[in-house]
């Protein structure tokens, strides 16, 4: 139940930004691409598997493969990739403007983290 509060308390927070940053057209194409993924709760430092679909320079994300519970979305091209994950198999995803405001997930191994790491970028703005 804390895990479902704070993803709904993060995701209202998100799409606050989102709405004050303009247009969400996306201008480019990027690699799209889905699967599954450990988040950490910004809230409580808990980790819970989630399925994940990048499409659309949009990175959303569910409690199952069925999609049917959606609970969170990341904007990308307002969003930088961190530098400054503690593992290979992490990602950090850092929402631009907004001091201190990041989500982290976590691939199975080095190279799915890689793949992924590669999706995420084609849809951020570039600098």
């Amino acid at each position: 139940q804390n895990a479902d509060r704070e993803e709904m308390e993060e995701q209202l927070a998100v799409e606050a930004l989102q709405a004050g940053l303009g247009d969400k057209t996306v201008q480019k194409k990027g690699i799209s691409k889905s699967g599954l993924m450990t988040k950490c709760g910004s809230m409580y430092p808990s980790w819970y598997e989630r399925f994940f679909v990048l499409e659309d320079g949009f990175l959303t994300y569910h409690t199952s493969e069925s999609k049917k519970d959606f609970k969170g979305t990341y904007f990308l091209p307002h969003c930088v990739l961190s530098t400054d994950t503690p593992e290979p198999t992490r990602i950090k995803i850092v929402i631009k403007g907004v001091q201190g405001r990041s989500f982290h997930m976590k691939c199975a191994d080095e190279q799915e983290a890689e793949t992924w790491k590669e999706a995420i970028r084609s849809w951020m703005a570039d600098e």
